[in-house]
């Protein structure tokens, strides 16, 4: 039947007419040349083609959906919910686009990302909403007081949202499909300049009773904050590298818990306002900050680690042995009425002190002779006066009683009030008849062995291992068998904030080698040479001070009382000398504002010193110097064991021995202050 036959046999069944036809097949209509027909008996269902994935593999890439045939299929706007291997594969893909929650660091440990690793890797998506640069501010004003004084009634927004609104709006057909399963919901409606009026309202209200019950006090530091406040913030703008610079050496000083994380969200904060060309008239000025910002996230950290390592145990094992050059003239007042009335003040305690001792004394002799009154025998003890001559067989007789239950000595006159001190110590170079050649102890020389100094029973005190503080801190402990007490002394020492510039390490190809002593070399020269092979150095630079505050953490140089050798004088002019002229050996004198010096440290110092590059040590640095023997009295040795009075000025300065030639090579002493490489003060126009 065609077509035309059906449609009127349809149109007469619509009037009543005519019943329609029943229309069966088959026959069915002809093919189409080169397609066949698949019979039921031979059909298959296939449906869509499904991938198998491996769980495993997060690698999951969005392909194109089809069916048994290869024949894409055709999304439906309806939204089902999804199967559980399309589950599977959104999770898959969300795991891949987000941040791994592991990293592998540089020495092969896998770790947990930490929570700035996670930001900055999506940090770069990060954004604010564009601002169209075409549109004029004037004009953008002009729109929002029409729209304010009711001369148009809304404000037409960007093309984009436009576009984006006419996108996401549905067929009228597809929400009639689903208008019938929609249940009903109850529409608020809020003007918004209402809210937003009653908002304000509470809020100046909630203001109005706070302030209302503020004292006057109170009501002048929050003005004082609020003028603060806003110096900062104008502060920041002009000059933003200033101010991070300060806001950092604040905050290293004040609060070293936040040294780890405060320069970390800075530097996404600066970052996001250059990203974003917020400030673009100061974009030059807020990329020298951010480097200040980058520097502060290295060194803020890094000042602890390289206080912790220095002073390095060699520096420590030279103050043992030298004594302290920064402590002597600590407590000696500058003015000589001041200083006379505190050294009154020490006489005084001195005596004091000894008052004591005398009482405790007392106190022992009266309870001792209660204990031998007591006895009832009193013929099994008796007393004996130390201060009175004994024969050596008494004093052997004594001395054997002296002994406790675990078989100790007990050493007589070792009651409360005698209390050891470093001047009881043995001198290092032997006693008062020590001859003034190397090693020497006793009378005795090297062609005559003494006898209580036998080889086999190596006395501490002849070669040095007992110290002041004992053997454990003796300068053995780190050189060996060393003759440089001997050959060396101190000399110039300077107390000043100076810049890391070099850091050397320790040569390695001669680590474990017995050094050579070349032919005619001295042995100061020796010593200078196994310190160039056993230690690393720094190289330090005076550092340039920025800035004039009064109070400033940077020290210039001040050469300490206790320093020998020529030296300009910085606290005048650039032609004065210290000490001097010129020296008699011909070196030229030590300018401390311009000359380098090298630092003698171990190589895990060193190590630790090549990570702060750039940054400033505040400490007292001490030259090493060769002993003149020629202009010493034969009793040096012994007099460096002598108690110094700090107060008295004619007393010894430096350390034991008389100086001579200065070498190349310091040591460090009482490290106060570290300090990043940016650290600078402001300049104030009344200082």
């Amino acid at each position: 039947m065609s077509a035309e036959a059906t449609a009127e046999v349809l149109a007469s069944s619509a009037n009543g007419t005519t019943p329609a036809p029943w229309l069966t097949f088959p026959p069915f209509p002809a093919p189409p040349p080169g397609v066949r027909l698949i019979p039921f008996s031979e059909f298959k269902p296939k449906g869509l083609v499904v991938r198998v994935e491996d769980p495993e593999d997060n690698d999951v890439e969005e392909s194109e959906e089809v069916d048994a045939e290869g024949i894409p299929t055709v999304a439906l706007r309806v939204k089902h919910e999804l199967t559980e291997a399309e589950q599977a594969r959104k999770k898959k893909r969300k795991t891949k686009s987000s941040v791994p929650t592991t990293t592998m660091g540089a020495d092969g440990v896998v770790r947990r990302t930490m929570w700035w690793e996670e930001w900055e890797d999506g940090e770069k998506f990060r954004g604010m909403s564009p601002l169209n640069p075409n549109i004029s501010t004037l004009l953008m004003s002009s729109s929002q007081f029409r729209l304010y004084v009711g001369i148009i009634s809304s404000i037409l927004p960007p093309p984009s949202k436009r576009r984006s609104a006419a996108q996401a709006a549905p067929d009228e057909d597809d929400l009639d499909e689903d208008v019938d399963m929609m249940d009903a919901k109850e529409v608020v409606v809020v003007d918004p300049e209402v809210a937003n009026a009653k908002r304000r309202a509470d809020e100046e209200a909630a203001i109005k009773h706070r302030r209302d019950n503020l004292s006057e006090e109170a009501k002048e530091r929050i003005v004082k904050r609020h003028e603060i406040k806003d110096a900062r913030m104008e502060f920041f703008l002009n000059d933003p590298e200033q101010s991070m610079t300060i806001f950092f050496i604040k905050l290293a000083r004040r609060d070293k818990v936040r040294c780890r994380d405060g320069p970390i969200l800075v530097q996404f904060f600066i970052e996001f306002l250059l990203r974003n060309r917020v400030l673009p008239e100061s974009e030059k000025e807020f990329k020298k900050a951010l480097e200040i910002v980058k520097l502060a996230r290295r060194e803020l950290l890094q000042t602890y680690v390289i206080s912790g390592a220095l002073p390095d145990i060699f520096s420590d094992r030279l103050c043992t042995l030298f004594g302290s050059m920064t402590q002597r003239a600590v407590w000696r007042p500058a003015d000589k009425e001041e200083l006379e009335r505190f050294a009154e003040q020490r006489k005084k305690m001195d005596e004091e002190q000894k008052q004591r001792k005398l009482e405790a004394d007392e106190r022992d002799k009266k309870r001792f002779a209660e204990f031998v009154a007591s006895n009832a025998a009193g013929t099994n003890i008796k007393a004996v006066d130390p201060d009175v001559d004994l024969s050596d067989a008494e004093e052997k007789d004594i001395t054997a009683d002296n002994v406790d239950q675990n078989g100790v000595e007990v050493q007589p006159n070792s009651g409360w009030g005698d209390t050891p001190t470093w001047d009881d110590a043995p001198p290092v170079w032997g006693g008062a008849g020590a001859n003034t050649g190397s090693g020497a102890g006793g009378s005795s020389s090297w062609a005559e062995p003494d006898a209580s100094n036998d080889w086999e029973t190596v006395d501490n005190a002849v070669w040095g291992l007992q110290t002041k503080f004992g053997y454990e801190e003796s300068l053995l402990e780190v050189l060996g068998p060393t003759v440089l007490p001997h050959t060396h002394t101190t000399g110039i020492i300077e107390q000043s904030t100076r810049k890391i510039v070099e850091v050397v390490l320790p040569p390695t190809s001669s680590q474990g080698k017995k050094v050579k002593t070349k032919k005619g070399r001295t042995a100061a020269e020796a010593v200078e040479h196994d310190l160039e092979q056993r230690f690393g150095y720094m190289v330090l630079a005076p550092w340039k001070k920025i800035g004039n505050h009064d109070a400033s953490d940077i020290q210039t140089p001040d050469i300490r009382p206790d320093s020998r050798g020529t030296v300009i004088d910085p606290k005048a002019p650039a032609s004065t000398i210290n000490n001097g002229v010129a020296t008699s050996n011909g070196t030229h004198a030590f300018d401390p504002k311009k000359d380098l010096i090298h630092v003698l440290i171990t190589a895990e110092a060193a190590e630790k010193a090549i990570e702060s590059m750039g940054m400033g040590l505040l400490a007292t640095w001490i030259q090493l110097a060769r002993r003149d023997h020629a202009a010493e009295p034969e009793d040096e040795d012994i007099k460096g064991w002598e108690k110094i009075n700090s107060l008295d000025p004619d007393r010894k300065y430096g350390a034991t021995g008389v100086n001579g030639a200065p070498t190349k090579w310091w040591y460090m002493e009482q490290l106060t202050g570290a300090f990043p490489s940016f650290h600078a003060d402001r300049h104030y126009d009344n200082q």
